[in-house]
């Protein structure tokens, strides 16, 4: 792959996060939820494993308790074969939520996790997540 093809490749990737990060902030959950292939797997930082069906269920109820989200990465390393993508991301989010009617819950998660993507019809997808080391405080 060329320098230029590698590029594009990133440019497209990075848009898609920055997509992601707006939908969540934004409370657009049927946005957010388009950048998982119905194939996902997701592993969690217990170990546990999911599918979409699971995160989307998940995420909703998230999305209708959010307050406030703040959320940045720095990719460590990257990879392309084809119509594939794989990255190493350092993430921090900062969310609040509603916790009955008056308060609210804040707390910062920072997560190191594997992406794999696939490129399916232009459009890329998240097709599996290894969260390896996270930590919520």
């Amino acid at each position: 792959m060329s320098k230029l093809d590698t590029e594009n490749v990133l440019k497209e990737i990075d848009r898609i996060h920055q997509f992601s990060f707006e939908a969540i902030e934004q409370k657009r959950f049927d946005n957010y939820i388009t950048i998982f292939s119905e194939k996902l797997t997701y592993k969690q930082g217990n170990g546990k494993i999911i599918d979409k069906k699971q995160i989307t269920k998940d995420t909703k109820v998230y999305f209708n308790r959010l307050k406030t989200v703040k959320s940045k990465y720095q990719r460590k390393d990257y990879s392309i074969e084809g119509n594939r993508f794989t990255e190493h991301l350092i993430q921090k989010t900062t969310v609040s939520i509603k916790v009955f009617f008056f308060f609210t819950k804040k707390w910062t998660i920072e997560r190191e996790a594997t992406y794999k993507w696939y490129k399916i019809e232009d459009n890329w997808k998240i097709e599996k997540v290894d969260i390896f080391k996270e930590n919520v405080y």
